[in-house]
């Protein structure tokens, strides 16, 4: 006997009550940032810092391109990205969803201890 489950149509919901959907590149990137040092204790493994492309950082804030620089470096985000060089500072969903997918990835490729059982490239030649 098979369960079918029923999915509710969904609607845009505003990120924030009043708002237009819209979020600034400054406040995307500062919780992204939040978000990789709160799970930097869980992180099993270190990976080589990632080259960064500095024209690509548009923000007026310092603090802002330091963690748009260590969030790339990270490899939590692309180097060059909607993101990081869009056109506007104000972006919708659309653009970042991607790099919270990105993102969310790389945490969990830092937080996982790979296993030789179950990772071919930690495997022995032929075996």
């Amino acid at each position: 006997m098979a369960i079918v489950l029923e999915l509710p149509s969904l609607r845009k919901v505003p990120l924030i009550s009043g708002s237009s959907g819209l979020v600034s590149r400054d406040e995307v990137v500062t919780v992204f940032d939040r978000l990789v040092e709160a799970a930097k204790p869980a992180y099993k493994i270190s990976l080589p810092a990632l080259p960064i492309e500095s024209a690509a950082l548009i923000s007026k804030r310092a603090e802002v391109k330091q963690a748009m620089t260590r969030l790339v470096r990270g490899g939590f985000i692309s180097r060059v990205d909607p993101l990081l060089c869009g056109p506007g500072d104000n972006l919708e969903p659309e653009i970042f969803g991607d790099d919270i997918g990105y993102l969310l990835a790389r945490v969990a490729e830092l937080s996982h201890m790979p296993s030789s059982k179950w990772s071919p490239y930690l495997q022995p030649p032929g075996g």
